[in-house]
């Protein structure tokens, strides 16, 4: 499972079951704060604790 987490904007509150979901609910906050002049700094972590795997890495970058 994973969610969305920044310093400043804090955790989105959603535990997304596939990295896909999460990938989208950061973009969605990312676009809503630049409609306000403003940033998001939430990224895609997972919820285990344990840092993402070079495969879920490459589905965020290139989204394959």
């Amino acid at each position: 499972m994973y969610t969305c987490r920044g310093s400043v904007r804090g955790e989105c509150g959603i535990k997304h079951r596939n990295i896909m979901t999460a990938m989208s609910c950061c973009k969605r906050d990312g676009f809503y704060c630049e409609k306000q002049h403003g940033y998001s700094d939430r990224r895609v972590i997972r919820l285990d604790g344990e840092p993402l795997s070079e495969e879920e890495h490459d589905i965020l970058v290139y989204g394959t």
